[in-house]
């Protein structure tokens, strides 16, 4: 059987990206996504280290923006300003846990560590990002990921990939795996089906 990998099409792009921007998300939202990541690689919720630009920057990033400003973050408290969903080179800056204030949305679902630089994850992080982070309403995964993984390549046995395996991928690269982690899974993100066969395309084939 023949090996073929797809990738997103433009317009599902497009259209993850307007489903985030019509609704009211913390921009500190992918800093946690990818402090949850990071704690799951680690196997702990307190002294993690960011990775803002090796790990993260790779979702963000996109090919043909201006070199100041090559970081793009479709979240946003409201309408927001013009220009504020590009982020400039040094991530690690707009994500600074020294600049963040106390009793602030994400100090309610972090602590930071200056001395070591370091971050936590507090008990029940997900319940709380959702209600400080999300004002409440849990986030479609399939435009998340279509937004996160919109670089990403699916490899199947033929026919193109279903929501299911584009889903059941941004879960494993952001270590939602176990039991525990899916239930957090389930209270953070909605699956709302939308996704058919026109959000990919052909990439290449092997015939095997």
């Amino acid at each position: 059987m023949s090996s073929r990998s797809w990738v997103l099409t433009a317009e599902a792009v497009r259209q993850g990206i307007a489903d985030l921007r019509a609704r009211s998300i913390h921009p500190f939202f992918v800093a946690y996504l990818h402090l949850r990541q990071r704690a799951a690689a680690h196997g702990a919720l307190s002294g993690l280290r960011p990775r803002w630009r090796s790990e993260l920057g790779p979702y963000l990033e996109v090919a043909g923006a201006s070199a100041t400003h090559p970081y793009y973050r479709p979240f946003w408290d409201g309408a927001g300003e013009a220009g504020q969903e590009w982020l400039n080179g040094n991530l690690a800056g707009s994500f600074a846990g020294s600049s963040l204030r106390a009793g602030s949305p994400p100090m309610l679902v972090v602590d930071y560590e200056p001395e070591s630089r370091t971050f936590a994850l507090r008990d029940g992080h997900w319940e709380i990002a959702r209600e400080h982070l999300l004002h409440g309403r849990a986030l479609p995964a399939e435009s998340l990921a279509a937004f996160l993984l919109r670089d990403f390549g699916f490899l199947t046995d033929g026919p193109p990939p279903t929501g299911s395996d584009l889903v059941g991928l941004f879960a494993n690269e952001f270590g939602y795996r176990s039991e525990a982690a899916m239930t957090e899974f389930g209270h953070l993100y909605e699956q709302n089906g939308n996704v058919d066969s026109t959000w990919f395309e052909l990439l290449s084939e092997d015939p095997g």
